[in-house]
């Protein structure tokens, strides 16, 4: 699939003639969430949550100077992005055939460990990437290879609630992909340009080497009924076929490496 250009022109000064130097990248996509976070920006300016992008290591660093620098970004000619210069964005790189992927995103959305400490309301986005995902699901047991991408989702997503939520999560597979399975049901969940429609959006093509991106925004309250509700339902059915199986340590993904693995996108060959 043919990937977008990414241009920004740096401002030139009054005594400067003629057009500035353009600096170009390649777009791997961005994801925009304002129903999850008030992104301060102009009007008509899409402020991105998460943006990823590839070039050469002299157009990269030249780039991403200048996004840094709060410059405003066209994508393909027509969309506009920036990255305001008040936001604090966690900022990834990594060295690929041709040149380096450089990702911005917003630490208080995607890190697993909550920046600070959650009271009343639970906001993230899960964006794992595929590659992350084949490898994980590649080491679950039998029972559930043929669920093995959505069950390693699961684990994830459980993991992202066990850090927000003061209930004990069940550290079981199965319940995991109960528990995700109802939540894609409930309103507090949405797609990159679905049912929040502005609220949660997404580049076209979508951002490449994510496997998807789901949006979570909920009360605590709202969320702890919930996954009551689950839990409660996955131990009568475990009652009724003779089985409970209830680990001693209900911590999920205990020791996540920072970056997240999910941000990392992991291509050999950006296209």
């Amino acid at each position: 699939m043919e990937r977008k250009t990414l241009t920004v022109e740096p401002l030139g000064t009054k005594k400067r003639r003629g057009k500035s130097r353009a600096f170009s990248v390649a777009s791997l996509g961005w994801l925009a969430a304002p129903g999850l976070w008030e992104a301060p920006g102009a009007e008509g300016v899409t402020v991105p949550v998460w943006l990823a992008y590839f070039g050469s290591e002299a157009e990269t660093r030249a780039f991403t100077a200048n996004v840094r620098a709060g410059r405003k970004v066209k994508e393909g000619g027509s969309t506009v992005l920036q990255l305001p210069k008040k936001v604090r964005y966690a900022l990834t790189w990594q060295r690929v055939p041709g040149g380096r992927i450089t990702t911005f995103y917003l630490p208080e959305l995607f890190d697993l460990e909550p920046a600070v400490p959650i009271e009343e309301k639970v906001r993230f986005i899960l964006a794992p990437s595929s590659a992350w995902l084949e490898r994980e699901a590649a080491t679950l047991p039998s029972e559930f290879r043929a669920n093995s991408l959505e069950a390693t989702e699961a684990a994830l997503f459980t993991a992202y609630l066990d850090r927000r939520l003061g209930l004990p999560l069940v550290a079981d597979l199965a319940f995991q992909l109960r528990l995700f399975r109802a939540a894609l049901e409930e309103e507090w969940t949405a797609w990159p340009n679905g049912e929040w429609r502005r609220a949660f959006a997404a580049s076209t093509p979508p951002p490449a080497g994510l496997e998807r991106a789901l949006a979570v925004s909920s009360t605590v309250e709202a969320l702890e009924a919930f996954v009551t509700r689950i839990t409660r339902d996955h131990f009568e059915e475990e009652i009724r076929h003779g089985e409970t199986r209830v680990p001693a340590d209900c911590r999920l993904l205990p020791d996540a490496p920072a970056p997240d693995p999910q941000l990392r996108l992991d291509l050999a060959v950006a296209s």
